[in-house]
């Protein structure tokens, strides 16, 4: 924490022993006044020194510093997020488009070519159930939404059935136009990338991390998943992040946190936040 109007940090550190005992250290310091002669004041002296002189708040954005075999690194708050494959979910919900008018004959004549290129008997038999289905609407030409209307409401042609959605995928792969939207579905992949799961990534020279969810979340646009950045203090090595990542990993895999999902840094941060409060009442700092 960083006092408004001044450049005074509060440092807390917590140790856990081997049978997960707590051991928490506190201290006040003075960013303009360093005295480096203890391990709390080195650590503020080496990030306020190494990255933001000018910018005292730059404290406020640090979630935590960990120390592995010597080396120190920052996970930061930041404002990068896992961004979804724009253009391509551009272009999928351009094909299903509701208002676009097809030929029924089209339509027949393109599920007739998937109908002969599949060694798949299941598959076969649900696109000669959709070319009897088409055959049977009035109308010689309907609109995307129209015909989608018409195979939802079908018992045995809905989208529930995942013939149908392959279907209408091989449609969507083979003549750009399907009836139904398929930038949510996972196959062959994900369009929102970083909702399930945890892993890192480097983006223009900069090391981050990301946390999804146990299982993926609803996948949208606003709820994109908000990168956390990785800053070494005393000199970078990937592979020692790397080989420390599963145990961070670990520490994030708290179930019963916020509906079984994960949390977003390690988990014993919380203790640390909670010593601080109770600390900060009770010398009535706030």
């Amino acid at each position: 924490m960083v006092e408004k109007n001044e450049a005074i940090v509060y440092i807390v550190k917590m140790t856990v022993d081997s049978v997960g005992n707590l051991t928490f250290i506190d201290k006040k310091i003075d960013l303009n006044n360093l005295n480096m002669d203890d391990e709390l004041s080195e650590i503020c002296g080496s990030l306020f020194n190494g990255n933001n002189q000018k910018k005292k708040y730059f404290f406020d954005n640090i979630e935590c510093v960990i120390r592995s075999n010597g080396n120190l690194f920052m996970i930061l708050r930041g404002s990068e997020q896992v961004i979804p494959f724009q253009d391509e979910i551009h272009q999928r919900v351009k094909k299903s488009d509701i208002n676009s008018v097809l030929s029924k004959k089209k339509v027949i004549n393109d599920l007739k070519f998937l109908k002969n290129d599949s060694e798949s008997e299941e598959y076969i038999s649900k696109a000669n159930e959709i070319i009897v289905y088409i055959k049977g609407l009035k109308k010689s030409y309907l609109t995307i939404g129209e015909i989608h209307d018409e195979l939802k409401n079908h018992r045995e042609t809905s989208f529930r059935n995942k013939l149908v959605r392959n279907i209408c995928r091989d449609l969507e792969n083979r003549f750009d136009y399907t009836f139904n939207n398929s930038v949510r579905q996972k196959e062959p992949y994900s369009l929102f990338p970083g909702f399930k799961g945890m892993g890192f990534t480097r983006m223009d020279g900069e090391l981050y991390y990301y946390v999804g969810d146990i299982n993926s979340l609803k996948e949208n646009i606003s709820r994109t998943i908000r990168l956390r950045r990785i800053v070494f203090v005393n000199g970078e090595d990937i592979d020692e992040f790397a080989n420390i990542f599963d145990d961070l990993s670990e520490l994030m895999r708290v179930q019963y946190i916020r509906n079984g999902q994960y949390t977003v840094i390690p988990f014993p941060v919380k203790y640390m936040r909670e010593y601080f409060d109770l600390w900060r009442r009770r010398n009535q700092i706030f």
